[in-house]
């Protein structure tokens, strides 16, 4: 006798059959028309395989949810926040944040660079969108690309395009995003613009980006991105430039650390130098360690005019020597100087991480 087939209950049965019609017409719901701006490219074929590290690093974007745009050595720019949509409804069991997720890939640098650009126009949606809301401002498609510390932002779309409402942010949006970060480039996919207005930059809606950057950038090799990043250095994106230095080339960044160190300090460049110092978290050196040290130690005797500029150097040294034996001086620091407003607050949080040693 053959065995019968056993029919689900019956509730079962109609919360399969809801989920069948409804989960469609919401998945359906989510999604917005394809949109571009600007005469059309061709797409670039993709030479690697599916299996590819890289590759498959880069498919995991789409995985991509709340976080901070990122740049090398843990280093956070203030390009903006993007936000979980209603996806996260249908699929909640996918994890990863932008930071986490692109982290890996601007680590390799030029190694990585053929890969993103051939997703530049990778439309895969992620998690991650930006809307406009309220009447006050506009959200527009700007398409700007910069060009470095040579000349002011191009816009490569026309002014009077219709402007958008909401932008979900794509594979490609990302790795124009990463390819900038590499190569010490602004490619924001959103920039804010006072007051109340966003900038869309995405080489998935303009071809345009997606074809100047690749113009621009493809079969740059380390020693021409080397080349590049020093020249940004003497030509007015010290910070910027010295940070991707001392990821990517620390010998390099050594000696130009250690030569910027030594300048002398005051109320015109305090917040420069601290800026300088932070930037060359990525770089292991005994020598720059020292350097800072001496800046710490002469505080005080800067005669800076105004007591946020002195905290704001004290933080950056601390924060680069914290466990390398000055504890003791800065725990001290903190109980003098941490003021008793929000002012104080990364002197407090140096105090809370010296508590916890």
């Amino acid at each position: 006798m053959s065995p019968q087939r056993v029919q689900p209950p019956p509730r079962r049965l109609l919360l399969q059959i809801l989920a069948g019609l409804v989960l469609p017409m919401l998945v359906a719901g989510c999604q917005e028309p394809e949109v571009q701006v600007g005469p059309s490219v061709a797409p670039v074929a993709n030479p690697y395989p599916a299996s590819d590290p890289i590759e498959q690093q880069i498919a995991a974007l789409k995985g991509a949810r709340v976080g901070t745009w990122y740049a090398p050595a843990d280093y956070f720019s203030s390009a903006g926040y993007f936000h979980a949509g209603m996806t996260d409804v249908l699929q909640a069991e996918t994890r990863g944040s932008a930071v986490a997720l692109l982290k890996p890939i601007i680590a390799q640098g030029t190694t990585a660079l053929p890969h993103l650009f051939v997703h530049l126009q990778d439309s895969q949606k992620t998690y991650l969108y930006i809307e406009h809301r309220g009447d006050f401002g506009v959200m527009s498609w700007a398409g700007d690309y910069d060009v470095g510390p040579s000349g002011p932002r191009e816009k490569l779309v026309d002014p009077e395009i219709d402007s958008p409402r909401r932008h979900v942010i794509t594979i490609g949006d990302l790795c124009f995003f990463a390819i900038g970060q590499i190569v010490n480039r602004e490619f924001d996919t959103v920039r804010w613009v006072p007051t109340a207005c966003i900038d869309l930059s995405s080489p998935t809606t303009i071809p345009a980006l997606a074809a100047r950057v690749a113009k621009d950038w493809s079969g740059l090799t380390p020693e021409a991105h080397r080349e590049s990043l020093l020249a940004d250095f003497r030509n007015g994106r010290e910070s910027q430039a010295i940070l991707r230095l001392a990821f990517y080339y620390p010998q390099t960044a050594e000696p130009l650390a250690l030569e910027g160190l030594k300048r002398p300090i005051n109320s015109g460049n305090a917040r420069e130098q601290a800026e300088f110092i932070q930037s060359l978290s990525p770089l292991r050196s005994n020598e720059v360690d020292a350097q800072v040290y001496r800046i710490f130690h002469n505080i005080g005797d800067d005669h800076l005019d105004e007591l946020w500029k002195q905290n704001d150097l004290a933080v950056a040294c601390m924060e680069r020597l914290i466990g390398k034996g000055h504890d003791a001086e800065f725990a001290a620091y903190c109980a003098a100087y941490a003021p008793p407003d929000e002012a104080g607050d990364d002197l407090r949080d140096i105090r809370r991480r010296l508590r916890k040693r």
